[in-house]
């Protein structure tokens, strides 16, 4: 049964029942009260029929007075001239009262309609707009969707110009292939389609394109329940609903390039500084293992055999040097690839520290090396070739910065849970400004 044939049983109901209840108290109230039944009844009437309905309705129960009530009875004729102008009254009383009732609920349900509307929309806005998790902010608005229009509301996005059905918002179940192929062909028409639609009415859900000035980001799909269906200021705010998803979705694209672009400008950068670094750091020992060479050519044949010994060890130094250089590069680039892997060993911390300054007494032995081991250090677990790099980085930093035959102090201290080692050295130090820089690539 539709909502006309609903409202037209319903008036009919409310006239017919005025009308019985009249004949039985028509000789004891009188015809003039039974007029005004019928007006509470069209006023009534008025509440949910439409305005063809409540003229009708006055119409007929005018028709109904006449007959039934007013002298003589079981006729239209009226004999006296009062009832008949009261009769007349009537009709245009309840037909305009009717009239002006009906227009006052409309434009209050109306009001009503646009609140929630305006509710909504500032609901979903607000879930857009304040929540910085993307995914969080459509899982709220699909809720809000569904909780308002009694039906199940989904978010299917794209992903390299094709819907990601695997990766959808909202759907708790599998949509068929034709489902599947009806929201791909909106995706690419940007046209919306599906149920109480144009374009395939009989599909299982209604499909919205999220479409921006420039290209389309997915698909907003609704299931209703019970066959419910939209009307057009419904499809409207629907519409504006996926303007708005879509310009969120828009903008955090458009963040996503803008944060890539800055790190690879952060990257060239990077990259930029890395090779100068690089440049100069294998440009130093390369140059003076060139020098020694060619000098110890020179000294070989010379058989000057105190300046060779002099040179070779020079030339040994820088090789070192070189060596770390390159060990640091190739481990940069590893940690860089994710592919770096920690070979866990147990050893004595003081018999590292030391073979380690044993391994760098060439680069050492122009300053005062003060080493101060807590007694009865505990064992640790580490990597070996890892921890002797990094002890000997800041080793080489501090003998680097410092001039020579200044002090340079290793000391390590342990509690309960952690074991320190700390390098002090006589350098320049660091800027203030430049400390919070100090774990950036």
């Amino acid at each position: 049964m539709n909502k006309a044939n609903a409202e037209f049983i319903k008036s009919s109901l409310i006239i017919v029942g005025i009308s019985v209840l009249g004949l039985l108290v028509r000789d004891t109230i009188g015809y003039q009260s039974i007029g005004f039944f019928y007006l509470l009844g069209v006023l009534a009437i008025s509440f949910f029929s439409n305005i063809y309905l409540i003229l009708g309705s006055a119409l007929v129960s005018a028709l109904l007075w006449d007959y039934f009530f007013i002298l003589p009875y079981g006729t239209f004729f009226i004999s006296k001239a009062e009832d008949m102008m009261m009769c007349i009254s009537y009709f245009i009383a309840a037909g305009s009262t009717g009239v002006l009732t009906h227009r006052i609920n409309s434009q209050k349900k109306k009001i009503e309609r646009s609140e929630a509307k305006n509710l909504l929309l500032y609901s979903v806005s607000k879930c857009l707009t304040n929540e910085k998790d993307l995914q969080k902010a459509l899982n709220s608005t699909i809720e809000h969707l569904t909780y308002i229009f009694q039906g199940n509301f989904f978010i299917v996005l794209a992903k390299n110009n094709e819907l990601d059905f695997k990766d959808s918002i909202g759907i708790k179940f599998s949509l068929d292939e034709n489902e599947k192929a009806l929201a791909d062909w909106v995706f690419k028409k940007n046209i919306e389609a599906g149920l109480h639609t144009n374009i395939i009415p009989d599909s299982d859900a209604l499909y919205f394109p999220l479409k921006t000035v420039h290209n389309t980001l997915g698909v907003l799909g609704f299931i209703p329940r019970d066959g419910l269906f939209f009307n057009a200021e419904q499809i409207q705010t629907i519409n504006v609903i996926t303007r708005e998803i879509s310009l969120v979705l828009e903008r955090e694209e458009a963040a996503k390039k803008i944060q890539k672009n800055q790190e690879l400008e952060q990257r060239e950068k990077l990259y930029q500084a890395l090779f100068s670094s690089i440049s100069h750091e294998l440009k130093t020992p390369l140059t003076t293992i060139i020098g020694v060479i060619s000098s110890l050519l020179s000294v070989t044949k010379n058989s000057n055999y105190q300046i060779k010994d002099e040179l070779l060890g020079e030339l040994q130094d820088s090789a070192t040097k070189l060596n770390y250089v390159v060990d640091n590069l190739l481990d940069a680039a590893r940690i860089e690839a994710h592919k770096i892997d920690l070979n866990l060993e147990v050893c004595d911390l003081e018999d590292l520290i030391h073979m380690i300054i044993a391994k760098n007494h060439n680069l050492l032995k122009n300053y005062d090396l003060i080493v101060e081991i807590k007694a009865n250090m505990p064992l640790v677990k580490l990597d070996l070739k890892l921890f002797d790099q990094v002890l000997t980085n800041l080793i080489l930093n501090a003998a680097r910065y410092s001039k020579q035959y200044s002090r340079i102090t290793i000391q390590t201290e342990f509690d309960t849970k952690s074991i320190y080692i700390s390098i002090n050295d006589c350098g320049c130090g660091i800027m203030e400004a430049d400390k919070e820089k100090i774990i950036e690539k």
